[in-house]
């Protein structure tokens, strides 16, 4: 090891500035880039993740058809209707995985509680899910429940955002984060005096986006509530569908669509904002590529630099002993191993960067916006698969440059010594 130190500072005595001044700019591109890419795609998430009726691809989101009557949207009068049967019947389309209900409340619902110190007690929009709908934002235990526990209560982030931004600041009352209403823990009532009624304790664990604008809980608590409750039981008015893959997407939607059913369009806003999303990715890997480029062709014309002002240096090591293939093997490992240390550096400080920047301006000013906290997840596996990408390229690169260099600028140099 003491040799091939000795052998490698042989190499590149006199040169050292020029060479780490070299690694600082392939430093400098990958620091550019790692930082806008880890910022860039944590932001795209987060809007995708809290927009209203921002739901995957894969997922649809069917209903009754519906009427358009004078101010009113009603159901069709000949609209097929969500019931056992027809879940059924669209559990059976070829491309369907899960057929996921979504049902409300049918009696009345009181929640009752206090916040703040101050007692509260309203009526309620109350809506049923299947706990599988949001296993991507949330883990299943979060979601567990039996009776006697807590009811899990989800609540739409933009109640937040509609607070913080409308009623507090017409209001002057202080604006609030996530963390004021996530384990919150209040009463919910279904029914009256007259049929019956039904209390149970819940407690708020999460924001989500898909959720709708009211008190959210699994349909299992949902149908519990109604059981002191002599009325109807609460019906499925929405049901999602999750498709097997994107291929298959358009032929579910003909299919629901030929059942009778009314397959919900995001806004045109969301629809708008993915797009941009979507081609803002396609931007950031064309620039991952050119950046590539950049660093490549910049290592190579320096490589090409200290090939031709060492060009002495390098024959007196061959002309001390040193064969052509260690030389050659030396300099390319030391190449590589620099690229590997500018990658490595860069994204360690563009990963503290972020958390900093998130910090001390972004997520104050997405928290006002939407009123949900925003979280800096590094992206590891993407920007070590950049790194490899980018070590593999730079050797393919060097190689040849090395290989023909060594020959052309060090044999020339040991003829006309």
């Amino acid at each position: 090891m003491k040799l091939l130190l000795t052998e490698l500072d042989l190499l590149n005595r006199g040169s050292r500035k020029t060479f780490l001044f070299a690694h600082f700019g392939i430093f400098l591109l990958c620091f550019l880039f790692s930082l806008a890419y880890i910022l860039g795609s944590n932001v795209v998430q987060f809007v995708r993740n809290n927009l209203i009726g921002s739901l995957p691809q894969q997922e649809l989101l069917v209903e009754v058809k519906k009427v358009e009557m004078a101010m009113f949207r009603m159901d069709a009068p000949d609209a097929a209707r969500l019931t056992t049967e027809s879940l059924q019947k669209m559990a059976a389309i070829s491309g369907v995985d899960q057929v996921l209900p979504i049902q409300y409340a049918t009696g009345p619902v009181a929640v009752e509680g206090s916040f703040l110190g101050q007692q509260f007690g309203s009526k309620m929009v109350l809506q049923g899910f299947e706990p599988a709908w949001v296993e991507d934002e949330f883990a299943a235990p979060i979601l567990d429940w039996k009776p006697g526990d807590d009811i899990p209560v989800l609540i739409n982030s933009q109640i937040l955002a509609i607070y913080n931004n409308g009623f507090a600041k017409a209001s002057g009352f202080p604006e609030l984060s996530a963390s004021a209403i996530v384990n919150q823990r209040f009463v919910l009532v279904v029914g009256d005096e007259k049929r019956g009624k039904t209390k149970a304790h819940a407690k708020v664990v999460g924001l989500a986006s898909k959720v709708g604008l009211g008190v959210c809980i699994p349909n299992e608590a949902l149908n519990y509530l109604h059981s002191g409750f002599s009325g109807p039981d609460p019906i499925p008015v929405q049901a999602v569908l999750r498709v097997h893959d994107l291929p298959s997407v358009e032929a579910v939607k003909k299919q629901v669509l030929d059942l009778g059913f009314h397959i919900v369009e995001p806004p045109a806003l969301v629809k708008a904002l993915v797009r941009t999303a979507r081609i803002g990715a396609v931007f950031a890997w064309c620039g991952a590529i050119l950046l590539m480029i950049v660093a490549l062709s910049y290592l190579n014309q320096t490589v090409k630099m200290l090939f031709y002002l060492k060009r002495r240096d390098y024959a007196m090591c061959r002309a001390m002993g040193m064969g052509r293939r260690k030389m050659r093997s030396l300099l390319l490992a030391e190449m590589l191993m620099w690229v590997a240390f500018d990658a490595l550096l860069a994204f360690s400080l563009s990963s503290f960067l972020s958390h900093w920047i998130n910090k001390i301006y972004l997520n104050d000013m997405l928290l006002r916006f939407t009123g949900i906290e925003f979280v800096v997840n590094i992206p590891s596996q993407r920007l070590v698969l950049f790194a490899a990408v980018l070590l593999f390229a730079s050797a393919v690169s060097l190689i040849p440059r090395v290989y023909f260099d060594t020959r052309r600028f060090v044999g020339h140099a040991i003829k006309t010594s």
